[in-house]
């Protein structure tokens, strides 16, 4: 997949935060991205190189107990994928997850990440804090008699 480009994430939410303005638009986002990966935590290796900004935000916007996006991010990843706002980073996020789920398996953590000038980048997400939950969620469903032998 071809690395976003700024100038078309700024047009996508200027078109998404219209309605809204800026903060209630961000306030949406986060809760509505905090309560999917909550139910379905595996969705955050979609967000491929653009989830440490997403956690980022996460993790300023939210009192968190289960510490889920307490732990730090790829400091350099983190920095080379951010666009300057949680407002762009998380526009960005969305649009590159979108791309990625129509093309790859959910789940999937591997990342081909191209750039303009046609360098590709292989990348492989691991989130220790989010594999944690991940593992938490896969347990509960099965049920209360296997949750005791645990």
């Amino acid at each position: 997949m071809q690395r976003l480009d700024k100038q078309e994430v700024i047009a996508a939410y200027q078109e998404a935060s219209k309605a809204l303005g800026p903060e209630l638009w961000l306030e949406r986002v986060l809760t509505a991205l905090d309560a999917t990966l909550r139910s379905k935590p595996l969705i955050y290796r979609g967000y491929g190189p653009y989830w440490w900004n997403v956690k980022k935000a996460l993790r300023e916007y939210f009192i968190n107990p289960e510490r889920c996006y307490e732990g730090e991010g790829e400091q350099t990843t983190e920095a080379d994928f951010d666009l300057g706002s949680h407002h762009l980073n998380l526009t960005a996020a969305i649009l590159y997850e979108s791309m990625f789920s129509e093309s790859n398996f959910l789940g999937t953590a591997d990342h081909l990440i191209e750039s303009p000038e046609g360098d590709s980048l292989e990348y492989g997400l691991e989130d220790p804090d989010l594999e944690a939950l991940i593992l938490v969620s896969s347990l509960s469903t099965l049920g209360p008699s296997i949750k005791r032998r645990v």
